[in-house]
Protein backbone atom coordinates (compact mmCIF):
# COMPACT_ATOMS: atom_id res chain seq x y z
CA UNK A 1 0.00 0.00 0.00
CA UNK A 2 1.77 3.19 -1.08
CA UNK A 3 2.58 5.55 2.02
CA UNK A 4 0.19 8.16 1.40
CA UNK A 5 -2.65 6.35 1.28
CA UNK A 6 -2.25 4.56 5.11
CA UNK A 7 -2.93 7.34 7.05
CA UNK A 8 -6.08 7.74 5.45
CA UNK A 9 -6.67 4.06 5.97
CA UNK A 10 -6.05 4.10 9.39
CA UNK A 11 -8.25 7.27 10.16
CA UNK A 12 -11.41 5.39 7.70
CA UNK A 13 -10.51 2.68 10.37
CA UNK A 14 -10.97 4.79 13.47
CA UNK A 15 -14.34 6.34 11.97
CA UNK A 16 -16.15 3.42 11.45
CA UNK A 17 -15.19 1.75 15.33
CA UNK A 18 -15.97 5.16 16.63
CA UNK A 19 -19.52 4.80 14.46
CA UNK A 20 -20.25 1.01 15.77
CA UNK A 21 -19.22 2.09 19.39
CA UNK A 22 -21.56 5.23 19.20
CA UNK A 23 -24.48 3.28 17.74
CA UNK A 24 -24.14 0.68 20.72
CA UNK A 25 -23.82 3.25 23.13
CA UNK A 26 -27.26 4.67 22.01
CA UNK A 27 -29.19 1.47 21.58
CA UNK A 28 -27.90 0.63 25.13
CA UNK A 29 -29.05 4.19 26.09
CA UNK A 30 -32.54 3.48 24.73
CA UNK A 31 -32.87 0.46 25.72
CA UNK A 32 -32.46 1.70 29.55
CA UNK A 33 -34.55 4.83 29.54
CA UNK A 34 -36.86 4.34 26.74
CA UNK A 35 -37.86 0.59 26.45
CA UNK A 36 -36.75 -1.44 29.12
CA UNK A 37 -37.18 -4.64 26.82
CA UNK A 38 -38.23 -8.03 29.11
CA UNK A 39 -37.55 -10.13 26.07
CA UNK A 40 -39.79 -9.32 23.03
CA UNK A 41 -42.21 -6.78 24.86
CA UNK A 42 -41.36 -3.43 26.55
CA UNK A 43 -42.11 -2.94 30.76
CA UNK A 44 -45.83 -3.38 31.15
CA UNK A 45 -46.81 -1.17 34.56
CA UNK A 46 -49.53 -0.58 36.77
CA UNK A 47 -50.88 2.08 34.40
CA UNK A 48 -50.64 -0.33 30.97
CA UNK A 49 -52.38 -2.84 33.42
CA UNK A 50 -55.87 -0.28 33.91
CA UNK A 51 -55.92 0.90 30.60
CA UNK A 52 -55.99 -2.36 29.20
CA UNK A 53 -58.23 -3.66 31.83
CA UNK A 54 -60.54 -1.14 30.83
CA UNK A 55 -60.75 -2.07 27.45
CA UNK A 56 -61.32 -5.85 28.63
CA UNK A 57 -64.53 -4.72 30.32
CA UNK A 58 -65.47 -2.69 27.44
CA UNK A 59 -65.75 -6.07 25.42
CA UNK A 60 -67.71 -7.66 28.31
CA UNK A 61 -69.94 -5.14 28.67
CA UNK A 62 -70.78 -5.05 25.13
CA UNK A 63 -71.29 -8.69 25.05
CA UNK A 64 -74.20 -8.39 27.11
CA UNK A 65 -78.04 -10.29 25.95
CA UNK A 66 -80.66 -7.67 26.06
CA UNK A 67 -82.94 -11.74 26.75
CA UNK A 68 -81.88 -11.90 30.35
CA UNK A 69 -78.85 -9.18 30.90
CA UNK A 70 -75.89 -11.66 31.39
CA UNK A 71 -72.35 -11.16 29.59
CA UNK A 72 -71.22 -14.32 28.04
CA UNK A 73 -67.91 -13.27 27.51
CA UNK A 74 -67.41 -13.18 31.15
CA UNK A 75 -67.93 -16.64 31.31
CA UNK A 76 -66.04 -17.27 28.17
CA UNK A 77 -62.69 -15.35 29.08
CA UNK A 78 -62.30 -17.82 32.43
CA UNK A 79 -62.78 -20.85 30.45
CA UNK A 80 -60.35 -19.74 27.37
CA UNK A 81 -57.56 -18.99 29.95
CA UNK A 82 -58.17 -22.56 31.10
CA UNK A 83 -58.33 -23.78 28.00
CA UNK A 84 -55.43 -22.68 27.18
CA UNK A 85 -53.13 -23.38 30.61
CA UNK A 86 -53.55 -26.60 29.80
CA UNK A 87 -50.45 -28.69 28.50
CA UNK A 88 -47.19 -27.33 28.91
CA UNK A 89 -48.11 -24.02 29.47
CA UNK A 90 -50.16 -20.79 28.85
CA UNK A 91 -49.26 -19.59 25.49
CA UNK A 92 -52.10 -18.28 23.44
CA UNK A 93 -52.80 -21.42 21.35
CA UNK A 94 -55.82 -23.24 21.05
CA UNK A 95 -57.02 -25.69 19.21
CA UNK A 96 -60.71 -25.25 18.16
CA UNK A 97 -61.01 -28.05 15.80
CA UNK A 98 -60.51 -30.38 19.33
CA UNK A 99 -63.35 -31.11 20.54
CA UNK A 100 -62.70 -29.48 24.44
CA UNK A 101 -62.35 -26.39 22.71
CA UNK A 102 -65.65 -26.55 20.94
CA UNK A 103 -67.68 -23.07 21.52
CA UNK A 104 -63.89 -20.93 22.71
CA UNK A 105 -63.72 -19.35 18.95
CA UNK A 106 -66.16 -16.32 19.70
CA UNK A 107 -63.90 -15.48 22.94
CA UNK A 108 -60.59 -15.72 20.88
CA UNK A 109 -62.07 -13.61 17.91
CA UNK A 110 -63.02 -11.18 20.20
CA UNK A 111 -59.71 -10.86 22.26
CA UNK A 112 -57.68 -11.39 18.67
CA UNK A 113 -59.48 -8.84 16.68
CA UNK A 114 -58.75 -6.08 20.13
CA UNK A 115 -55.26 -7.79 20.33
CA UNK A 116 -54.32 -6.61 16.76
CA UNK A 117 -56.30 -3.47 16.75
CA UNK A 118 -54.34 -0.88 15.74
CA UNK A 119 -56.30 1.81 18.02
CA UNK A 120 -54.37 0.13 20.75
CA UNK A 121 -51.10 -1.41 19.83
CA UNK A 122 -51.31 -4.18 22.45
CA UNK A 123 -49.58 -6.97 20.06
CA UNK A 124 -46.12 -4.30 20.34
CA UNK A 125 -46.79 -4.19 24.31
CA UNK A 126 -47.85 -7.94 25.37
CA UNK A 127 -47.92 -11.40 24.48
CA UNK A 128 -51.59 -12.85 23.47
CA UNK A 129 -50.89 -15.50 26.35
CA UNK A 130 -50.58 -12.22 28.57
CA UNK A 131 -53.80 -10.49 27.38
CA UNK A 132 -55.70 -13.68 27.72
CA UNK A 133 -54.57 -14.30 31.51
CA UNK A 134 -55.38 -10.46 32.33
CA UNK A 135 -58.68 -11.08 30.51
CA UNK A 136 -59.40 -14.39 32.76
CA UNK A 137 -58.84 -12.32 35.78
CA UNK A 138 -60.44 -9.09 34.95
CA UNK A 139 -63.57 -11.22 34.39
CA UNK A 140 -63.41 -13.90 37.46
CA UNK A 141 -63.18 -10.16 39.09
CA UNK A 142 -66.14 -8.74 37.51
CA UNK A 143 -67.65 -12.38 38.76
CA UNK A 144 -66.53 -12.12 42.01
CA UNK A 145 -68.13 -8.43 42.50
CA UNK A 146 -71.31 -9.94 41.74
CA UNK A 147 -71.28 -12.02 44.36
CA UNK A 148 -70.09 -9.45 46.75
CA UNK A 149 -66.75 -10.67 47.05
CA UNK A 150 -63.45 -9.46 45.39
CA UNK A 151 -60.75 -11.67 43.29
CA UNK A 152 -57.17 -10.98 44.81
CA UNK A 153 -55.69 -12.99 42.30
CA UNK A 154 -52.77 -10.34 40.67
CA UNK A 155 -51.76 -10.33 37.22
CA UNK A 156 -47.84 -10.84 36.12
CA UNK A 157 -46.95 -10.92 32.92
CA UNK A 158 -44.41 -12.50 30.67
CA UNK A 159 -46.22 -15.77 29.34
CA UNK A 160 -44.40 -16.66 26.33
CA UNK A 161 -46.55 -17.37 22.93
CA UNK A 162 -46.51 -20.46 20.73
CA UNK A 163 -45.19 -20.12 17.46
CA UNK A 164 -48.35 -20.05 15.64
CA UNK A 165 -50.81 -18.23 18.30
CA UNK A 166 -53.46 -18.22 18.86
CA UNK A 167 -54.36 -21.25 16.80
CA UNK A 168 -52.37 -24.78 17.11
CA UNK A 169 -52.35 -28.23 16.42
CA UNK A 170 -51.82 -29.69 19.41
CA UNK A 171 -54.20 -32.19 21.10
CA UNK A 172 -54.24 -31.61 24.92
CA UNK A 173 -55.57 -33.68 27.12
CA UNK A 174 -58.57 -32.05 29.57
CA UNK A 175 -60.15 -33.40 32.39
CA UNK A 176 -63.25 -36.01 31.62
CA UNK A 177 -66.95 -34.33 32.05
CA UNK A 178 -68.43 -37.95 32.60
CA UNK A 179 -65.36 -39.00 35.07
CA UNK A 180 -66.23 -39.93 38.92
CA UNK A 181 -64.31 -38.14 41.98
CA UNK A 182 -60.39 -40.30 41.84
CA UNK A 183 -60.17 -39.69 37.78
CA UNK A 184 -61.40 -35.50 38.28
CA UNK A 185 -59.27 -35.29 41.92
CA UNK A 186 -56.34 -37.39 39.74
CA UNK A 187 -56.45 -35.14 36.59
CA UNK A 188 -55.61 -31.70 38.38
CA UNK A 189 -53.28 -33.23 40.67
CA UNK A 190 -51.09 -35.00 37.91
CA UNK A 191 -51.24 -32.00 34.74
CA UNK A 192 -51.48 -29.10 37.66
CA UNK A 193 -50.13 -30.17 41.17
CA UNK A 194 -53.30 -29.09 42.44
CA UNK A 195 -54.64 -30.50 46.09
CA UNK A 196 -58.06 -31.95 46.20
CA UNK A 197 -59.36 -28.01 48.24
CA UNK A 198 -57.96 -26.36 45.29
CA UNK A 199 -59.14 -28.44 42.72
CA UNK A 200 -62.84 -28.13 44.60
CA UNK A 201 -61.89 -24.46 44.69
CA UNK A 202 -60.79 -23.72 41.10
CA UNK A 203 -64.39 -26.07 39.95
CA UNK A 204 -66.51 -23.25 41.55
CA UNK A 205 -65.73 -21.52 38.33
CA UNK A 206 -68.65 -23.65 36.55
CA UNK A 207 -71.34 -20.94 38.23
CA UNK A 208 -70.12 -18.81 35.70
CA UNK A 209 -72.10 -19.10 32.84
CA UNK A 210 -73.70 -22.02 30.91
CA UNK A 211 -73.02 -25.35 28.36
CA UNK A 212 -74.19 -24.63 25.28
CA UNK A 213 -75.25 -28.47 23.32
CA UNK A 214 -73.40 -27.18 20.10
CA UNK A 215 -70.36 -26.54 22.01
CA UNK A 216 -69.44 -28.86 24.42
CA UNK A 217 -72.47 -31.37 24.05
CA UNK A 218 -74.10 -30.50 27.46
CA UNK A 219 -77.05 -28.06 27.55
CA UNK A 220 -78.07 -25.24 30.22
CA UNK A 221 -76.16 -22.99 33.04
CA UNK A 222 -75.03 -24.79 36.74
CA UNK A 223 -77.00 -21.59 38.59
CA UNK A 224 -79.34 -19.43 38.25
CA UNK A 225 -77.06 -16.23 37.90
CA UNK A 226 -74.31 -16.57 34.96
CA UNK A 227 -72.33 -13.49 35.60
CA UNK A 228 -71.71 -14.82 39.42
CA UNK A 229 -68.65 -15.80 40.85
CA UNK A 230 -70.10 -17.35 44.17
CA UNK A 231 -71.20 -20.27 46.20
CA UNK A 232 -74.03 -21.04 44.64
CA UNK A 233 -72.70 -23.84 42.80
CA UNK A 234 -71.82 -25.52 46.04
CA UNK A 235 -75.45 -24.38 47.56
CA UNK A 236 -76.93 -26.16 44.98
CA UNK A 237 -74.87 -29.42 44.63
CA UNK A 238 -76.01 -30.14 48.41
CA UNK A 239 -79.79 -28.84 47.67
CA UNK A 240 -81.45 -32.04 47.90
CA UNK A 241 -84.51 -29.88 47.34
CA UNK A 242 -83.82 -29.43 43.89
CA UNK A 243 -84.30 -33.21 43.45
CA UNK A 244 -81.10 -34.08 41.16
CA UNK A 245 -81.30 -36.50 39.06
CA UNK A 246 -79.31 -37.82 35.77
CA UNK A 247 -80.48 -36.74 32.36
CA UNK A 248 -79.30 -38.23 29.07
CA UNK A 249 -78.26 -35.27 26.25
CA UNK A 250 -77.57 -37.62 23.18
CA UNK A 251 -75.88 -40.71 22.84
CA UNK A 252 -72.42 -39.04 24.01
CA UNK A 253 -73.95 -37.03 27.00
CA UNK A 254 -75.25 -37.40 30.20
CA UNK A 255 -75.89 -34.75 32.74
CA UNK A 256 -77.50 -33.90 36.35
CA UNK A 257 -80.93 -31.83 36.02
CA UNK A 258 -83.05 -30.74 38.67
CA UNK A 259 -86.24 -32.74 39.26
CA UNK A 260 -88.54 -29.64 40.33
CA UNK A 261 -89.11 -27.15 37.34
CA UNK A 262 -85.82 -24.87 38.15
CA UNK A 263 -83.44 -25.05 35.39
CA UNK A 264 -79.60 -25.80 36.26
CA UNK A 265 -77.19 -28.76 35.74
CA UNK A 266 -74.29 -30.35 36.84
CA UNK A 267 -71.52 -32.57 34.72
CA UNK A 268 -70.69 -35.62 36.86
CA UNK A 269 -67.14 -34.36 37.61
CA UNK A 270 -69.20 -31.44 39.83
CA UNK A 271 -71.54 -34.01 41.44
CA UNK A 272 -68.29 -36.25 41.66
CA UNK A 273 -67.11 -33.44 44.28
CA UNK A 274 -69.71 -34.27 46.59
CA UNK A 275 -71.36 -37.88 45.97
CA UNK A 276 -69.27 -41.12 45.17
CA UNK A 277 -70.59 -41.60 42.05
CA UNK A 278 -69.18 -44.44 39.76
CA UNK A 279 -70.49 -43.76 35.92
CA UNK A 280 -70.42 -46.73 34.00
CA UNK A 281 -69.37 -45.08 31.74
CA UNK A 282 -71.75 -42.04 32.10
CA UNK A 283 -74.43 -42.89 34.26
CA UNK A 284 -74.24 -43.19 38.01
CA UNK A 285 -74.70 -46.88 39.63
CA UNK A 286 -76.21 -44.64 42.18
CA UNK A 287 -79.11 -41.91 42.39
CA UNK A 288 -78.15 -38.85 44.31
CA UNK A 289 -79.89 -39.62 47.50
CA UNK A 290 -78.25 -43.04 47.99
CA UNK A 291 -75.18 -42.11 46.77
CA UNK A 292 -71.87 -42.02 49.23
CA UNK A 293 -70.03 -38.84 49.90
CA UNK A 294 -67.02 -38.38 47.84
CA UNK A 295 -63.23 -37.41 49.54
CA UNK A 296 -64.31 -33.81 49.03
CA UNK A 297 -67.48 -33.53 50.60
CA UNK A 298 -66.69 -32.02 53.22
CA UNK A 299 -64.81 -29.32 51.26
CA UNK A 300 -67.83 -28.80 49.61
CA UNK A 301 -69.93 -27.81 52.43
CA UNK A 302 -67.62 -25.87 53.76
CA UNK A 303 -67.79 -23.68 50.26
CA UNK A 304 -71.37 -23.75 50.53
CA UNK A 305 -71.57 -22.35 53.84
CA UNK A 306 -68.94 -20.05 53.18
CA UNK A 307 -68.62 -17.51 50.26
CA UNK A 308 -65.59 -15.13 51.42
CA UNK A 309 -63.64 -18.27 52.18
CA UNK A 310 -64.43 -20.17 48.88
CA UNK A 311 -63.87 -16.74 46.83
CA UNK A 312 -60.38 -16.51 48.53
CA UNK A 313 -59.67 -20.13 48.03
CA UNK A 314 -60.72 -19.53 44.60
CA UNK A 315 -58.62 -17.28 44.11
CA UNK A 316 -55.39 -18.70 45.41
CA UNK A 317 -55.83 -21.76 43.29
CA UNK A 318 -56.34 -19.53 40.00
CA UNK A 319 -53.44 -17.63 40.43
CA UNK A 320 -51.47 -20.97 40.25
CA UNK A 321 -53.14 -21.97 37.12
CA UNK A 322 -53.21 -18.82 35.08
CA UNK A 323 -49.33 -18.93 35.80
CA UNK A 324 -48.86 -23.00 35.21
CA UNK A 325 -45.61 -23.43 32.87
CA UNK A 326 -43.90 -20.43 34.90
CA UNK A 327 -41.72 -19.50 37.33
CA UNK A 328 -40.30 -16.05 36.79
CA UNK A 329 -43.42 -13.80 35.38
CA UNK A 330 -43.10 -10.49 35.94
CA UNK A 331 -44.57 -7.82 38.66
CA UNK A 332 -45.98 -4.93 36.80
CA UNK A 333 -43.82 -1.85 37.00
CA UNK A 334 -44.49 1.50 38.10
CA UNK A 335 -44.13 3.67 35.17
CA UNK A 336 -41.23 6.10 34.75
CA UNK A 337 -42.92 8.92 36.19
CA UNK A 338 -43.74 7.11 39.26
CA UNK A 339 -40.13 5.73 39.18
CA UNK A 340 -38.69 9.31 39.45
CA UNK A 341 -41.29 10.36 41.71
CA UNK A 342 -40.22 7.59 44.41
CA UNK A 343 -36.58 8.65 43.29
CA UNK A 344 -37.17 12.28 44.23
CA UNK A 345 -38.95 11.46 47.68
CA UNK A 346 -35.92 8.81 48.14
CA UNK A 347 -33.63 12.07 47.50
CA UNK A 348 -35.81 14.28 49.80
CA UNK A 349 -35.78 11.81 52.98
CA UNK A 350 -31.95 11.49 52.21
CA UNK A 351 -31.53 15.09 52.59
CA UNK A 352 -30.28 16.66 56.03
CA UNK A 353 -32.95 18.21 58.06
CA UNK A 354 -30.90 21.17 59.19
CA UNK A 355 -30.79 22.63 55.48
CA UNK A 356 -34.50 23.18 55.72
CA UNK A 357 -34.32 24.50 59.08
CA UNK A 358 -33.76 27.95 60.21
CA UNK A 359 -32.06 26.88 62.83
CA UNK A 360 -28.36 27.19 63.23
CA UNK A 361 -26.33 24.73 62.39
CA UNK A 362 -22.62 22.85 63.16
CA UNK A 363 -21.18 22.34 66.72
CA UNK A 364 -21.24 26.62 67.38
CA UNK A 365 -24.74 25.53 67.18
CA UNK A 366 -25.52 23.73 70.08
CA UNK A 367 -23.50 25.76 72.01
CA UNK A 368 -25.09 27.05 75.21
CA UNK A 369 -27.39 30.05 74.79
CA UNK A 370 -26.79 30.15 70.72
CA UNK A 371 -24.25 32.78 71.61
CA UNK A 372 -23.47 32.39 67.56
CA UNK A 373 -26.90 33.47 66.55
CA UNK A 374 -26.93 36.87 64.71
CA UNK A 375 -27.14 39.68 67.42
CA UNK A 376 -30.36 41.74 66.36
Amino acid sequence: MPLLTKPYFALGIILILFGVLQSVAQLDFMDYANTQKIGKYPELTQSDASEITNIINGLIDRSKIAEDSTHPFLAGFVRLIFHDCVGTACDGCINIHYGPNGGLQPYIMALNGTYHDRKYRLSERMSQADFWALAGIVAARKGSMQGGQMLTTKFRYGRVDCATSPDTKVEDVYPDAHADARTTLGYWQTYFGFTYPETTALLGAHSLGKCHKDGSGFDGPWTSNKDSLDNTYYRDMMNSHLQWRQQRVDADHVQWVHGDSSTGMMLNADMALLKDIKPDPQVSNCAYAECGKSPTAGIVETFANDNSLFVREFSSVFQKMIEHGYSNLKELGIGPQARNRVRSLKSEKRAPRLLHSNKPSGPKAFTRGHQYQKKK
